[in-house]
């Protein structure tokens, strides 16, 4: 009996997964805070700093593979009708909404950095519509909608190997489908109104082995579960940990297609799931929970929050990146701030048309 047919898992919702959407959205949020690196005139002074920014970066792909769990449990390949308007309500208004907010925030960031006032020409806001470029952390949702459009016949081809028990072959062809694309589509771009849009991070082939790799784990989650109880947590961290080194350390551009970057995402996706059931049989409802939940309308808003406190607020008050004080602090600032700004959202009216 596969996850499709079960009655017990068809349409469950796990709170495992909000737990993981919530380390995924708290690694962003790293990621993007640790970004103000780039504004410091020694980085190497933080070197801790960014280690943590290389050590998040399992978000996406968390997220990505968090999606591929989902919709597994959630359409069978039949349901199209219903499976396109769902989801594409929910991604696509607030895509366009967003894409607009991000548009008008670059004139006012343009404005802080530079004193002076910059409105978009007609090509910068073609390509942000087209290809996700009004702000930086907007090409996740390009992918996602992608994976939406395909979605129905991949799930029809995986169910065909499920019932043969082959389903590994599609994992294992995602795996080197990524891997090649990684490798080659560095140098790809295309011209759209005269500027150059590179495409390796627009096709969703960047992130196929990590959506498949999430149904995977739903087919099989029972077991994937036994075998995650069955290794010690800390056996599991210590993995983990020799994998990050290399990754961090030794050979993150040395092997083919991120091999060491995707070896690392995967091991720290694995320990996740197995910290993640833990938590459950704990807590079931807590702030992470609710991050968690809250997980896709803190990711749209929190690049606004967090350009208001690191270049406007923290800097009048000398809080700046060249001081370490301003990480932790615009991280929580951010979380704190992107939850209640999410909470608020919610109390409006048609709020899923924003926040979806």
């Amino acid at each position: 009996m596969t996850a499709q047919d079960s009655s017990v898992h068809f349409g469950k919702h796990f709170v495992e997964i909000d737990y993981l959407r919530c380390f995924a959205i708290l690694a962003v949020i790293v990621i993007h805070t640790a970004a103000a690196l780039t504004r410091v005139e020694n980085p190497a002074d933080f070197y801790v700093v960014g280690l943590w920014q290389d050590i998040s970066s399992f978000a996406v792909p968390l997220f990505i593979c968090i999606s591929g769990f989902v919709l597994y449990l959630s359409y069978l390949p039949s349901a199209k009708t219903t499976f396109y308007k769902k989801r594409f309500q929910r991604i696509i208004p607030p895509y366009l909404i967003f894409t607009v907010v991000y548009l008008v925030a670059n004139i006012f960031k343009h404005y802080v950095i530079y004193g002076l006032y910059q409105i978009p020409s007609t090509g910068v806001i073609v390509n942000a519509f087209l290809f996700a470029t009004s702000n930086e952390h907007m090409w996740f949702f390009l992918i996602i909608i992608e994976l939406y459009l395909i979605y129905p016949i991949i799930s029809a081809v995986y169910q065909k190997l499920v019932k043969h028990k082959m389903d590994w072959i599609f994992l294992i062809l995602a795996l080197l489908v990524q891997m090649a694309w990684n490798m080659m589509s560095g140098g790809l771009f295309v011209f759209v109104n005269g500027s150059a849009v590179y495409l390796s991070n627009k096709v969703f082939l960047c992130m196929i082995f990590y959506f498949i790799l999430g149904m995977y784990l739903s087919e099989h989650y029972s077991v994937v579960c036994r075998i995650l109880f069955r290794v010690k947590s800390v056996i599991l961290l210590g993995f983990i940990s020799v994998v990050t080194a290399i990754f961090a350390f030794m050979i993150p551009q040395v092997l083919p297609g991120g091999i060491s970057v995707l070896v690392y995402c995967v091991s720290v996706i694995l320990l996740l799931f197995s910290v993640s059931k833990h938590l459950v049989k704990i807590s079931d409802r807590n702030i992470f929970v609710t991050i968690g939940l809250y997980s896709f309308g803190i990711y749209l808003i929190h690049p606004l929050i967090q350009g208001l406190f690191g270049y406007v607020i923290y800097p009048i008050v000398t809080v700046t990146p060249e001081i370490w004080v301003y990480y932790p602090l615009v991280f929580l600032t951010t979380t704190v701030l992107s939850t209640l700004g999410v909470y608020l959202i919610k109390k409006l009216p048609y709020n899923k048309y924003i926040i979806g």
